[in-house]
């Protein structure tokens, strides 16, 4: 839960996120309330081990969910 200051509110808030794969979930949530951001985010580890010949999909995986992640909230002045 982040408070905004005084004379800001959100210009632009990200839609949420939730991927699943084999080896992980995750989920993250975005949303404004009254003067506030209410942010969640889960994740849990599906599979401990990843196969050598399985590397490749698992790290293309990941780098696409980070691609999604880099997208901020952006607050304006009032």
């Amino acid at each position: 839960e982040i408070e905004l200051p005084k004379n800001f509110s959100v210009k632009f808030l990200p839609a949420g996120i939730e991927e699943e794969n084999r080896w992980i979930e995750f989920k993250v949530e975005y949303k404004q309330k009254n003067n506030k951001i209410l942010f969640k985010q889960s994740s849990s580890v599906k599979e401990t081990l990843v196969a050598v010949h399985e590397y490749s999909a698992f790290k293309e995986a990941l780098e696409a969910l980070a691609k999604k992640l880099k997208q901020r909230i952006v607050l304006k002045r009032s």
